[in-house]
């Protein structure tokens, strides 16, 4: 090979690793900004299901008086007439994705549950939303 085709493809080599480096942190660059994009998202979805628990809280402390049997189907129904009209469903948080589910929690002082209801299910309790309606608080 010449000296002229070494230089040739030395600068070739050269061009090809510098330009490999630029997409590198090209990529790196657009990655943390889809990363802060990300965080920003999650930050108003969180607040806009925040919102939706306070609803949610007056409506179930509405329904205290109730017997442990009806109040378990006023929850249900409660649950899925917000979750079918509410396009937060199916949203991801954190990577979790978002559902209205419900469990039924003892209270000591009474006979009766109180409601847990959750907005945000998942294994990860930091940003796990949930929300506790005793039915029986004054």
């Amino acid at each position: 090979m010449t000296t002229t085709k070494k230089i040739i493809l030395g600068i070739i080599i050269g061009l090809l690793i510098v330009s490999l480096g630029a997409l590198y942190f090209w990529f790196k660059i657009n990655d943390a900004q889809n990363n802060s994009l990300a965080k920003a998202r999650d930050g108003e979805r969180l607040a806009d299901l925040k919102t939706i628990q306070i609803g949610y809280q007056s409506m179930l402390y509405d329904l205290k008086d109730f017997s442990e049997e009806s109040l378990e189907k006023e929850v249900k129904k409660l649950i899925s007439e917000k979750a079918g009209e509410d396009p937060r469903e199916g949203w991801t948080i954190n990577g979790t994705l978002c559902k209205y589910s419900y469990e039924f929690y003892k209270v000591d002082y009474s006979d009766k549950p109180g409601v847990k209801f959750f907005t945000c299910s998942e294994t990860n309790k930091e940003s796990r939303l949930e929300l506790k309606a005793d039915p029986h608080a004054e």
